[in-house]
C-alpha cells in the first residue's frame, strides 16, 4: 500500500494526533490594526482541535475553533469570530500549525489581530520546533476528496481533486511587469514546507496603500514584514526570496485556510487568482457535499 508522502503521516503510516510539549509565547504587530499583540501557544488534550482564546488580562473572553463555521471575513485576511471575540490574520499561524502537523493547540491571544512577524509563516514554524511537538496517542482521520469541487468568482476559481497526497498548485496574474504570470506547485511534506514555503512573504502593491488605509488596513504593513511593489520595481532591498515568491505565499495562505476543514485534507488544490474568501467557500462546499469525500483512517 502507498503511504501518502503528507506532513501528517508517520513512519509506517501511523497517523497521530499531535500537539506541543510545552507552552511558548511571542509578541508583536498586527499587519493590519498596527497594535501591538500578545500570543501564547498552549498544550492541548486529544480531540480538542485548534481553539483560539481571546484574553481580558487573566480572564477569557471568548474561545473561537479554528473551524470554517467561525470565519467572520475574507477581506485580504482571514478573520475569525464566536459571540463577540474574534481574531484577524490567522491565517500564516493556521498553516504552520498544520503543516507541521498539529491537531490539538491552545492559541491564547491578547490583542486583537495574530502579529505578522516578518509577512511569513517561518516565525510560527520555528516557535513550534522551539516548544517540541508531542505525539499524542489517538490516530487521526483525514478527509479523502473523492469528486471535484469547484468554486469560481468571476475569472479567479480554486478546486479540491481526487489524489492520494496533498497538492497544491497555484498560477496567479497581476497587471505588473513582475507579476505578469507566476504558477508554483508541491506536494506539500515538512521538508519542502521549510524549505519552499516557510519564508514566502504577503506582499502588496504601493499604488494600493491610499486605499487599504482609508478602509482601516495594512497600518501595520512596512519593508520588513510585506513585499512591496512598485510602478516599476520591489521596494525591498534584497527583492524577491524566488522568483515566484508571491505565488508560493498564496499556497501559505491556502495551506491556512484549508486546515479550517477541521481535519487534514488528502488530495489535490488548484488556484487561479484565488484568495481567502475562495479558499473559504471552497472548504464550506466541499464539507456541505458528503459526495465529494470519505473519511480516511490511517493505515
Amino acid at each position: 500500500m502507498k503511504i501518502p508522502n503528507a506532513y501528517w503521516y508517520e513512519p509506517l503510516g501511523f497517523a497521530c494526533q499531535k500537539t506541543i510539549k510545552q507552552p511558548i509565547w511571542c509578541c508583536g504587530t498586527g499587519l493590519h490594526s498596527g497594535r501591538k499583540s500578545r500570543v501564547q501557544l498552549l498544550p492541548a488534550a486529544e480531540n480538542t482541535g485548534i481553539v483560539f482564546h481571546i484574553m481580558d488580562g487573566d480572564d477569557v473572553a471568548g474561545m473561537i475553533p479554528a473551524v470554517v463555521g467561525s470565519v467572520h471575513s475574507s477581506k485580504l485576511r482571514t478573520v475569525l469570530q464566536a459571540g463577540n471575540a474574534s481574531v484577524e490574520t490567522t491565517e500564516h499561524l493556521l498553516a504552520a500549525v498544520s503543516a507541521l502537523g498539529l491537531t490539538n493547540l491552545q492559541i491564547k491571544v491578547w490583542g486583537t489581530e495574530i502579529p505578522i512577524h516578518d509577512g511569513s509563516a517561518g516565525p510560527w514554524a520555528f516557535l513550534i520546533d522551539s516548544a517540541g511537538i508531542q505525539i499524542q496517542n489517538s490516530s487521526i482521520s483525514s478527509i479523502k476528496i473523492i469528486k471535484e469541487i469547484t468554486v469560481t468568482d468571476g475569472n479567479a476559481w480554486c478546486k479540491l481533486l481526487p489524489s492520494s497526497e496533498f497538492e497544491l498548485e497555484y498560477e496567479l496574474k497581476y497587471e505588473h511587469h513582475l507579476l505578469s504570470s507566476q504558477r508554483y506547485a508541491v506536494v506539500l511534506s515538512r521538508e519542502r514546507f521549510d524549505k519552499d514555503l516557510a519564508n514566502a512573504r504577503t506582499f502588496g502593491f504601493i499604488k494600493d496603500l491610499e486605499y487599504l488605509l482609508l478602509h482601516n488596513l495594512s497600518h501595520g504593513a512596512s519593508l520588513n514584514n510585506t513585499l512591496v511593489f512598485g510602478d516599476n520595481n520591489i521596494l525591498n532591498p534584497g527583492g524577491m526570496l524566488w522568483d515566484n515568491e508571491p505565488a508560493r505565499h498564496k499556497i501559505v495562505d491556502a495551506i491556512g485556510d484549508l486546515s479550517l476543514a477541521g481535519a487534514p485534507i488528502i488530495g489535490k488544490f488548484r488556484g487561479y487568482c484565488s484568495g481567502h474568501n475562495l479558499n473559504h467557500m471552497l472548504v464550506d462546499k466541499m464539507l456541505g457535499d458528503p459526495t465529494s469525500w470519505i473519511w480516511s483512517l490511517p493505515a
